[in-house]
């Protein structure tokens, strides 16, 4: 299994090192690869996770602030991509993405330096999970080991807690065809707004959708009795199924 660099983390639109101490973690994002900077990141099931913490000293609240606990598109060399925070469970024992990735790849490297495949001893990273319904809690790993499991104050910050990205790739505009037809799918639209529904109907101008979800100000879609009609020349990327 080959590493794969793409695009660079950018903090407060500025390119940062990848690793590094966050001081400000209001605004990050990832954009286009800069050399020297590159992420570094391995394809597991049509995943690419971040080989390691891309920053840290950042907390579960602000990552959800920033739309990366459960996903938002990021722009990375022309390319649309779904940038989120892994699946990690809710309890120790629970399937998730990252036991996943651990139990295929368990002979390959996973340790503490820069020639392994995965780092996992450079900080705890967050997961998607909160470990208690009644309290701010979420679910953390690696750090003390590539399995080890705790849960942390979703404000905690330091920097023994970093976020490790998960991409997945979007549809591009000419990419979206009748072959979504009959499928649940996430449109992205300007200003990062999105709608989802099951795709009914496509034509050279529009989708119609059976809707799950529609913003009451989004302007690119409507409603129209119980079907949605959005505007395909709205559409920066999609997500099927």
């Amino acid at each position: 299994m080959k590493k794969i660099k793409l695009g660079s983390l950018l903090v407060g639109g500025y390119v940062a090192e990848p690793g590094c101490y966050c001081g400000n973690c209001s605004d990050i994002s990832i954009g286009d690869t800069v050399p020297r900077l590159e992420l570094a990141w391995l394809k597991h099931k049509g995943l690419l996770i971040a080989d390691k913490c891309a920053c840290t000293n950042i907390s579960w609240e602000e990552l959800n602030s920033n739309g990366f606990i459960w996903g938002r598109p990021v722009r990375i060399d022309g390319r649309y991509y779904l940038c989120r925070s892994l699946s990690v469970g809710a309890g120790k024992d629970e399937l998730n993405e990252w036991g996943d990735l651990l139990r295929t790849d368990e002979d390959a490297e996973v340790g503490k330096t820069e020639g392994d495949l995965f780092i996992w001893s450079d900080a705890y990273f967050w997961g998607q999970e909160q470990t208690n319904p009644n309290k701010a809690v979420y679910a953390v790993r690696g750090f003390k080991s590539p399995w080890y499991f705790a849960g942390f104050n979703g404000g905690s910050k330091s920097w023994q807690l970093g976020f490790r990205p998960v991409l997945e790739h979007l549809l591009a505009p000419s990419e979206i065809s009748e072959r979504i037809v009959g499928r649940t799918a996430t449109l992205y639209g300007p200003g990062e707004t999105f709608v989802a529904g099951r795709v009914t109907g496509i034509d050279d101008y529009d989708l119609v959708l059976s809707p799950d979800y529609l913003p009451h100000d989004c302007e690119w879609a409507i409603q129209r009795k119980n079907d949605m009609i959005v505007s395909r020349s709205q559409i920066l990327c999609a997500k099927k199924g």
